[in-house]
């Protein structure tokens, strides 16, 4: 060893036995040299729950120990939140070693389970789980098309997180409530009889038993039988429920005339042709034993030849030739003659030549004359008639113009010929015509009206009125006037044109004289005391007796202290003038009225009007007038109000009521008074003033003591204070305001109240209170709080006087705090009461209380404090504002949208014809090429295609064209993928027919359609939906569903397709605007006119053009979509619909889903602002945690 380890260890040796003289064991008093006792020191040491050393501290004994450590933790458990309570011992007053243990209150954690159906998406219930606890499904039972519930994928029991369960099933297709894999299964096979065939398919194997054929997508084969033969019935009878292995046959009969009769059993006839009367027969004649209801064409019958003789033509056959045999027949040739050559019959062409004799001839006895059965062509014109002509007319020719002896033409031949004539009136042998007429005309004037024709126009000259027809018109009177001839005489023989007026004279009284010969005038006179006012008429000339009234009178203004009276003689306005002796002159009377109120005085009242001197004084004139008229004013009667003369300390004031100036009754008014002590014109009660005494808040008065006076200023003088008692620690010192001293008379005006003021004793308390955060059981520094967080409130009460005092608090609560763990002792500070605090003089008092808080979303909480010392006056200390606008997690993510799973249904019905089916599939293969390029497929999309009629098909199955080139498995059709698949699945496609050439019936159960699509992309382990795409729907057809048609089933399938997001695209092909099936059609697109297309059956490519619109509206939606999550800008645009909801989780599960942005923000979950949209933080509680998934255009 060296000699420097050596030292080194000798030096080591000496310190520690230096060291160990002054070290002394645990709990060892240490002596010190100048002898003074030793003190006991002891240590405390700090452990947590697992027995880690947290702290460890040396006390003096007696001393108390504080853990200085950050604060305890322990971590959470599947079970418990752990939060520090406190140490297992007590640290204070420490007289030993002692080990504390951190101590923590568990708060028992919950967790959420969730029953999921078993389609992965479809939320069913929630339900709140305490650890280890067990979940209750409180939801319907599930359901599944054709399975039966079977439980849940998981335990329920002992839940020490959060799980999400899933409904399992087993297959009950036909509905037994049995697992399908245990029941029997069997085969059911079809074979073709004797003349004809199957086709479909014929064998279907391994068959659930109790399914129907349409549960288990059996199709009966068509029978095709051979040519000429029908199908006749399947031996045995089909049951179309399987319950058993069957061997089916189908049987056929002959029909050649397809009547579906058994010919075999069917009648034969005979056929005979005869030639007639004008011609022979060419060809074989007879025809025996022939089939019943064969065509001539089937049965090689072949109608003969039929040749006419000459001057004929053959017309036909006796009756129209049956062309299928149903009976013996005999059919005779028949003939028409055709002499003219025309080939028209004779008998047709022969007519009739007429000759009229018009209306001024006769032809012999008769008006008309006849030669018959003259053929155009053939025969000639006869000769004319000879005619009888009328008096008063001559013959003129005939119309139209007449050839006779000339040959009758084969067109346009005139047949009919009339007489012409011309008048001769006036017997001269002229034509009228020819002659001078004239015009008679009769004028009504302009009183009345004529009756009877008044124009006779074109009267041939020399006719007297009789022989021209003129009667003379009967002249009518209007009402009130007579008819009185004519303006000249009348000459009765036309020898020029005349115009005769009627007269007419006035009788508006019907007397028979004329009025002008007897009219009167009514004058007025105004008499002795009045007269007529301005302007007013007073003669009215050119009045009728019998006819017109009596005028109103002139208004007459009377003199004055005088009223109109009446008319001498007494005058009726608005009567008639009488005829005879009638009144026409009147003169104004009059009465007298002093008083100006229209009435005659000697018929009115009179009163008497008195004024009494009263109480307080007396009155100077006179007092009492009586018999005074009414309505007459004071001045008027010369009534003079008498002069009050107070006494002394009172003033007058006026009378106990208004004087009415104008008499209209007995009135007695009496003087009144105010007095006026303190002498200044001023009624004494309105100036007197209330002085009032108020003791204030630090003392009360007397006993017995007077506290209000009601006095008169500058008259009483101020009064006596009462005498105040103080409180305990105040002293009275004055009054506010200051009060006078001694006999002073008042000087105030108005009520006046003086409060006693008083010297506070009491003790100088001064209060603070301080808060702050904790998170967990860890500070937490601002002023943002969480759901949860505790708020520690200090109360610190500080004595700084000599003498004791006492505080009293009250916490004010604003907002949503938890005050359930606040000390016993402390809950006083809660109440009206408050909570005393006694604070000896130069001392301190701490109060300590925590406070949770519950608030939510953009809350704020504070507690505020007012306290009082020695219950003087109140103060208030506002807290600390806590708000918790943080408090919500928003989750972000990303999602991409790639390509799209399109099936398309195809209805094939009967109405879809050769030409419709065939359209359809031309523009399914435009479709389908427009999505599949031959370079790839880079959007992953897939096009599969379905046609429906009573059942529904996977087009590319075995039935349609043995196509089955499917890159999944199970699944018996093709779905495109990409070029060489689409080629396959476009020949499957050629290969549809419609359900007149192909099997499937002949309804239109639009159900069985969606249904197939929905199984293909839905379905629980073959669906396509799984490669993560949208999915889409195109579904065609040209008319409306028939009664095969399960509603209830078909709108279950569209909320089934909707729920899932599926696009919904559907087309009317030859379906007209608003039609039964355009509607249907719409309600299948969820309604939504943009995705119903219409496309027209005119043999254009309307079709065509519009999957081909479809195809673009799907490449669109396959652009990637970005969807941002966030409380803060989401951006501007935001796109919505029943396909892309915006849809709002909260913890994990699905809350909200919106079809349109105007859904959303009409809600108030999602807020609007100029910049773009945001999550309403409101909306939610403190600590949740936000997802938001919705599209945003990329365009």
């Amino acid at each position: 060893m060296s000699k420097r380890k050596i030292v080194a260890l000798i030096l080591f040796i000496f310190v520690s036995l230096f060291m160990f003289s002054f070290a002394s064991p645990r709990g060892i008093g240490i002596k010190k040299n100048n002898n003074v006792p030793e003190k006991e020191i002891f240590t405390v040491v700090f452990k947590n729950y697992d027995g880690t050393i947290l702290d460890e501290q040396t006390i003096e004994k007696g001393n108390s120990a504080s853990y200085q450590g950050e604060t305890p933790k322990r971590p959470n458990s599947k079970i418990c939140n752990y939060e520090f309570t406190g140490w297992s011992d007590s640290i204070q007053n420490v007289t030993s070693n002692i080990d504390v243990v951190a101590q923590y209150n568990c708060e028992k954690r919950s967790y959420v389970v969730r029953f999921m159906d078993d389609d992965k998406v479809t939320l069913l219930a929630t339900d709140k789980v305490n650890a280890g606890g067990t979940a209750i499904y409180s939801g319907k039972t599930p359901t599944k098309i054709n399975h039966v519930f079977n439980g849940w994928n998981d335990t329920l029991s002992n839940i020490l997180s959060n799980k999400t369960v899933y409904a399992t099933y087993y297959a009950d297709y036909n509905h037994n409530d049995i697992d399908d894999a245990k029941e029997d299964h069997y085969n059911i096979t079809f074979k073709a009889g004797e003349n004809g065939s199957l086709e479909g398919t014929t064998t279907y194997t391994n068959i659930l038993t109790g399914l129907t054929f349409e549960q288990a997508n059996i199709i009966i084969p068509t029978p095709v039988p051979n040519k000429n033969y029908k199908f006749k019935e399947w031996t045995p009878k089909i049951n179309k429920t399987v319950s058993a292995s069957v061997e089916y046959t189908a049987e056929f009969y002959p029909d050649f005339n397809n009547n579906n009769i058994d010919d075999r059993e069917e009648e034969h006839y005979t056929i005979e042709f005869l030639a007639g009367e004008h011609g022979i027969l060419e060809g074989t004649t007879t025809y025996e034993n022939i089939l019943t209801g064969l065509t001539f064409e089937q049965a090689n019958i072949v109608i003969p030849k039929v040749k006419a003789n000459e001057n004929y033509k053959a017309n036909a056959w006796d009756k129209e030739i049956n062309t299928t045999v149903i009976e013996d027949a005999t059919y005779t040739a028949q003939y028409f003659a055709d002499f003219n050559n025309n080939d028209i019959d004779d008998e047709t062409e022969r007519v009739t030549v007429i000759f009229y004799a018009g209306e001024h001839g006769i032809i012999g006895n008769s008006k008309e004359y006849m030669v018959e059965g003259l053929l155009p062509g053939y025969d000639n014109y006869p000769d004319a008639p000879n005619i009888d002509v009328y008096f008063g007319y001559g013959f003129k020719a005939w119309n139209p113009n007449y050839n006779a002896n000339t040959m009758i033409p084969l067109e346009n031949a005139s047949l009919e010929f009339t007489a012409t004539y011309f008048e001769d009136k006036n017997h001269n042998g002229i034509d009228d015509e020819t002659e001078d007429h004239y015009t008679v005309k009769f004028n009504a004037g302009l009183h009345g009206t004529l009756e009877g024709q008044t124009t006779y126009e074109n009267i041939l000259t020399g006719l007297t009125f009789s022989e021209a027809g003129i009667v003379i018109p009967t002249i009518n009177a209007n009402e009130n006037y007579k008819a009185n001839g004519w303006d000249k005489e009348i000459n009765t023989k036309v020898t020029e044109n005349a115009t005769y007026t009627a007269q007419y004279f006035a009788d508006f009284n019907n007397n028979d004289i004329d009025d002008e010969t007897e009219k009167v005038t009514v004058k007025f006179y105004k008499g002795e005391y009045g007269n007529f006012k301005e302007g007013s008429t007073t003669e009215y000339p050119n009045l009728l007796p019998g006819y017109d009234n009596y005028p109103e009178a002139p208004e007459v203004v009377a003199n004055d202290n005088y009223g109109f009276k009446a008319w001498n003689p007494n005058y009726n306005a608005n009567t008639m003038i009488p005829l005879e002796n009638a009144s026409l002159e009147f003169t104004a009377t009059y009465f007298e009225d002093k008083n100006h109120n229209g009435i005659d005085d000697e018929t009115e009242d009179h009163y008497t009007v008195k004024f009494n001197a009263g109480l307080h004084g007396t009155l100077e004139g006179q007092t009492t007038y009586e018999n005074i008229l009414t309505g007459l004013t004071f001045s008027e009667a010369g009534i003079v109000i008498p002069t009050i003369n107070a006494n002394e300390n009172y003033k007058a004031n006026g009378w106990d009521k208004e004087i009415n100036t104008t008499v209209t009754e007995n009135a007695t008014y009496t003087a009144q008074y105010f007095a006026d002590f303190n002498n200044n014109g001023i009624d004494d009660e309105s100036e007197k003033v209330t002085i009032t005494f108020v003791a204030g808040e630090h003392g009360n008065f007397a006993e017995n003591s007077q506290t209000s006076y009601v006095l008169l200023p500058g008259y009483d003088n101020y009064p006596e204070a009462p005498e105040v008692i103080a409180n305990n620690k105040y002293e009275h010192t004055g009054w506010t305001p200051t009060l006078p001293l001694g006999q002073i008379a008042i000087t105030v005006n108005s009520d006046i109240t003086y409060t006693a003021t008083y010297t506070k004793t009491t003790a100088d308390i001064a209060v603070n209170v301080t808060s702050n955060i904790t998170r967990n059981g860890t500070a937490v520094a601002g002023s943002i709080v969480e759901y949860g967080d505790k708020i520690n409130y200090t109360i610190t009460i500080k004595n700084n006087d000599t003498v004791d005092g006492s505080v009293n608090l009250k916490n004010i609560i604003n907002g949503n705090l938890d005050t359930t763990d606040l000390p016993e002792e402390y809950k006083a500070l809660l109440t009206n009461e408050g909570y005393t605090v006694n604070v000896t003089a130069n001392n301190t008092v701490t109060i300590e209380f925590s406070l949770t808080v519950k608030a939510n979303v953009n809350e704020t909480v504070r507690v505020d404090l007012t306290y009082s010392v020695d219950g003087n006056g109140t103060n208030t200390i506002e807290g600390t504002e806590y708000n918790t606008e943080k408090t919500i997690t928003i989750i972000e993510k990303t999602e991409t949208v790639n390509g799209t799973n399109i099936v398309i249904v195809i209805d094939r019905s009967a109405s879809m014809d050769g030409n419709r089916i065939e359209k359809a599939k031309e523009a399914t293969n435009s479709f389908i090429d427009k999505v599949f390029t031959k370079n790839s497929n880079t959007h992953g999309s897939t096009v599969t295609v379905v046609t429906f009629g009573t059942n529904a098909k996977w087009v590319g199955g075995l039935l349609f064209g043995g196509y089955e080139h499917t890159p999944y498995a199970n699944q018996i059709g093709i779905t495109a993928t990409d070029y060489n698949t689409a080629q396959n699945l476009k020949n499957a496609v050629n290969n549809i027919k419609n359900q007149t050439t192909n099997p499937g019936g002949s309804g239109t159960p639009y159900f069985k359609g969606l249904e197939k699509a929905y199984g293909i992309l839905y379905d629980e382990t073959t669906g396509l939906s799984t490669n993560g795409n949208q999915n889409a729907v195109i579904f065609l057809s040209d008319g409306a569903p028939d009664d095969t048609d399960n509603v209830t089933s078909r709108k279950n399938i569209i909320n089934n397709l909707k729920d899932k997001n599926t696009i919904m695209y559907t087309i009317g092909f030859g379906v007209t605007k608003d039609s039964d099936a355009h509607k249907v059609l719409k309600n299948v697109a969820y309604d939504n006119a943009d995705n119903t297309y219409l496309a027209k059956d005119d043999g254009t490519n309307d079709l065509v053009n519009v999957f081909s619109a479809i195809s673009s509206k799907i490449a669109d939606k396959n652009k990637s979509k970005q969807t941002t999550k966030g409380v803060a800008e989401i951006g501007q645009t935001v796109v919505a619909d029943a396909t892309h909801q915006i849809i709002v989780k909260v913890n994990g599960t699905e809350t909200y889903k919106f079809n349109s942005l105007e859904e959303a923000l009409a809600s108030g979950v999602i807020t609007s602002n100029t910049t773009g949209y945001k999550v309403n933080a409101t909306k939610f509680q403190a600590g949740d945690k936000i997802e938001v998934s919705y599209y945003a255009s990329i365009s």
